[in-house]
């Protein structure tokens, strides 16, 4: 089912206040309309499956406005999570074990974009609890 957007009152007919059947007011978002969705993976993520991983979520994504970064360390991580525009990013897709999520989860939280933890660590506490 495609999400509808309803950009305003309808158009009523007559007194009885039926909506119009012949208006037009609903608008169909597309993906071009869609906020875009971050892929980040640590690139050690799943005994370096990282890339593999990335690319598997993004098959499951398609159709979705994606930007895929492997960030090098704990720090560029967080730096890119925290710089993040609600405006411009739907969600943070991150792939990586619990170190790699705490790290995007602080960085998130200044940022105000949701996080999808991709669980792709040895332990991966944070996605059995």
């Amino acid at each position: 089912m495609e999400p509808l957007f309803h950009p305003g009152p309808q158009k009523t007919n007559g007194e009885r206040g039926l909506p119009d059947a012949l208006s037009h007011d609903k608008v169909r978002v597309g993906p071009s309309m869609l906020k875009k969705a971050l892929i980040l993976a640590n690139p050690n993520a799943g005994r370096g499956q990282a890339y593999l991983l990335a690319n598997q979520a993004r098959r499951k994504l398609w159709g979705w406005p994606l930007e895929i970064r492997y960030p090098q360390s704990p720090l560029e991580l967080f730096q890119i999570c925290s710089d993040l525009n609600p405006e411009e990013y739907e969600c943070a897709i991150v792939i990586g074990g619990d170190g790699t999520i705490n790290y995007a989860i602080r960085g998130l939280l200044k940022s105000g974009v949701s996080l999808l933890p991709f669980p792709a660590g040895t332990a991966n506490d944070l996605a059995r609890e």
